[in-house]
């Protein structure tokens, strides 16, 4: 009778371990796909908004960039009375993320610390000089700062993406080139080809 009831034990114990590992493994593999599914959602979205990015930044170079050139936008005189046509222009507003366009800020640095570069002026438009002078310090090899609070370049500045032109005598934007996230090519091919001194 003790070893029926012991065998009756072992059998109960191999049952609830069974069981209980069952029970595990499913868990187990429920949670490994829900894992899996939110893995490969996040990775979706995250090539979504890559491929968005993307097309968005090819858009505005496409809409923009070669649109632009071909008005010759003319500068606000207020603009032209403190710049001068010898100088290449970084546009920035308060808009503008600076921190997401350090390897485009660090190109341009490098690029106007060169000798056969052309003097490199920034123009902004902040409501406060402070605030101004502390983007400022991060272009090191700008020769020169304007801050002009209420200026709007119609209608560069409502892609709200710092940018870099050069104008005529006369006060209209010749050549110029947006400082695109991911884009840092086009800007080195711009500032080798375009920023030189002549």
């Amino acid at each position: 009778m003790k070893k029926y009831r012991i065998i009756i034990a072992i059998v109960f114990a191999l049952v609830v371990l069974i069981i209980s590992s069952l029970v595990y493994f499913l868990n187990y593999k429920r949670t490994s796909e829900r894992n899996l599914a939110e893995m490969e959602l996040k990775y979706w979205k995250i090539s979504s908004i890559q491929n968005e990015t993307m097309y968005r930044n090819a858009m505005l170079r496409e809409a923009y960039q070669n649109q632009l050139v071909v008005q010759d936008i003319e500068l606000p005189k207020a603009v032209f009375d403190s710049v001068s046509s010898s100088f290449f222009i970084l546009r920035l507003t308060e808009s503008f993320c600076m921190s997401c366009h350090e390897k485009s800020i660090q190109l341009i640095n490098d690029h106007f610390s060169k000798k056969k570069a052309p003097e490199l002026l920034v123009l902004g438009s902040f409501t406060s000089d402070h605030s101004f002078k502390n983007e400022l310090s991060y272009l090191k090899a700008a020769k020169e700062g304007v801050n002009i609070p209420n200026l709007n370049i119609s209608p560069i500045d409502s892609i709200s993406t710092p940018y870099i032109f050069n104008i005529d005598s006369s006060g209209k934007i010749q050549r110029f080139c947006f400082l695109l996230k991911g884009e840092d090519e086009t800007l080195e091919i711009f500032l080798n080809k375009v920023a030189v001194r002549e």
